[in-house]
């Protein structure tokens, strides 16, 4: 039997919401017994890749007619991070995140690995890079650009 073409989504892309969500849940999942890391990991990435684009978004990144970012923001964090720095009008924002780039090294295909060959990396540096994304996300809704 031949497989159904998968629907269009109809989901309304709310970043904001998003990163807090991601991050909290990723923060739940370090507190478990055993902590559950390399699933927190890729929900710290989510997190940060969802505040940038909160305040990308804000800021008249072109949208994608799905309500996305357009290309060339339409990546996860592993790119999209070094991308925010030279964003016009990000300056401010960006000074909140820390340099390099933490998730450089972060793939969204990790989530399909064993945990045991997903490359080793520095989890607390990469819960604290998800951090700083959400307040710049939050000095962003201070300023008033996000509602």
């Amino acid at each position: 039997m031949a497989a159904k073409p998968m629907k269009k989504s109809s989901v309304k892309f709310d970043f904001r919401q998003s990163a807090r969500r991601h991050f909290e849940d990723a923060e739940l999942l370090r507190r478990d017994v055993p902590p559950r890391l390399p699933n927190a990991e890729q929900l710290d990435g989510f997190s940060a890749e969802c505040a940038l684009k909160a305040i990308l978004m804000a800021l008249g990144c072109t949208r994608h007619p799905d309500g996305g970012p357009e290309k060339p923001f339409r990546v996860h964090v592993n790119a999209l991070w070094d991308q925010f720095l030279g964003y016009p009008g990000t300056a401010r924002y960006a000074a909140c995140l820390p340099a390099p780039n933490p998730f450089s090294d972060w793939s969204v295909d990790h989530r399909y690995a064993d945990a045991g060959s997903i490359p080793a990396y520095d989890e607390a540096r990469r819960r604290d890079a998800a951090r700083a994304a959400l307040d710049a996300l939050d000095l962003a809704i201070s300023d008033g650009i996000i509602a």
